[in-house]
């Protein structure tokens, strides 16, 4: 939501920070319902038992009952509805209410459950058991706060906001993706095919490594190809704790993946605070920089301009393949079945 405002601020110079809290409220509300929904379908499903890897749930430790549990995730989406209806009164119209349902039942269908799916005849849909998890964060983490956020205040989307949606999806998809990997025995038992459990802990492991480098890849091109100045690529400095992290990842399994899952969150904030200094400082440090930058390599050598952009790629292509006869995709590990 912080990256949708901050991004139509700078677009447009037109941010409503009522409208960017009021959908912050909205996403955290929706966030916390969908993690009380997840609490009790998966405890009624069987997933959550005294052998669960992660933190304590409460409805596994027999602190809140299922009943009580799926009332309390139902008042909290409620309150996320009623958020999204006055959003939807304050400008955001028919397309605000579509995001209000699809997110809604999205909280819903993660986990599935008997309730309240099982009213309309779908207590068997489960997004998470179908093993679209990561698809799923991708979308509601990354997609939906921050293009929702920017058209809220500009009406408008834009190909950077795009961009920057699908970075911001990739590190949360990430986050999932490593809770999958530390969960993938236990699922494998309640049959919750997640990437980890049908394809394996490697491929799990290499779909880590490349949504941890996704928006370390795809940040240059977003300033290479679209008007984004130079200084957005700021956020690269993060790269040096994001290799760190993925290397933790291709050594750990079971519980020791608990601190990688905080790790990689941290990733995220430390990459989208380089990213807000970014855009709220660039105007100041960096417009002459980007204007001799443009003239230089996009109106008097296209050229070179080219050969820079070549140069970027070879250099990522290098940064995967440095270690020779190494997987380009999985340069953290020199074999596969590390489990």
């Amino acid at each position: 939501v912080l990256v949708g405002h901050s991004l139509a601020w700078f677009d447009f110079r037109s941010a409503s920070l009522e409208k960017s809290t009021l959908f912050w409220i909205f996403a955290v509300l929706t966030q916390i319902g969908t993690n009380l929904h997840n609490d009790y379908a998966d405890y009624v499903r069987g997933a959550d038992t005294d052998k669960r890897l992660g933190p304590a749930r409460a409805t596994q430790k027999g602190w809140i009952s299922p009943k009580n549990m799926a009332v309390g995730a139902t008042l909290t989406l409620t309150a996320a509805a009623v958020i999204a209806v006055k959003l939807a009164l304050m400008g955001g119209g028919i397309p605000m209410i579509v995001v209000m349902a699809v997110c809604i039942f999205g909280a819903f269908a993660y986990t599935g459950g008997p309730y309240p799916l099982g009213l309309i005849g779908l207590q068997n849909l489960s997004i998470g058991y179908a093993g679209l998890g990561d698809v799923f964060t991708f979308f509601y983490f990354g997609l939906v706060p921050v293009l929702t956020t920017y058209w809220l205040s500009t009406g408008a989307i834009t190909g950077s906001a795009i961009g920057f949606a699908a970075i911001m999806g990739s590190f949360a998809s990430a986050i999932i993706t490593v809770n999958n990997i530390r969960d993938a025995d236990t699922d494998e038992k309640v049959n919750k095919l997640t990437s980890a459990v049908r394809f394996g802990k490697p491929w799990a492991k290499r779909e880590y490594t490349a949504l941890m480098m996704a928006p370390y890849l795809l940040l240059p091109l977003l300033c290479l190809f679209l008007t984004i100045p130079p200084a957005f690529l700021m956020p690269l400095i993060s790269l040096v704790w994001a290799d760190f992290e993925i290397r933790k990842v291709w050594r750990s399994n079971g519980k020791k993946l608990n601190s990688s899952l905080g790790g990689t969150a941290r990733i995220q904030v430390l990459y989208t605070i380089f990213l807000l200094i970014s855009i709220f400082f660039t105007e100041r440090v960096s417009e002459a920089a980007f204007d001799f930058y443009r003239r230089l390599f996009l109106v008097y050598d296209p050229f070179l301009a080219s050969q820079l952009k070549f140069a970027t790629f070879m250099g990522f292509v290098w940064y995967f393949r440095r270690k020779k006869g190494q997987d380009p995709i999985n340069p953290y590990a020199a074999e596969d079945d590390m489990d």
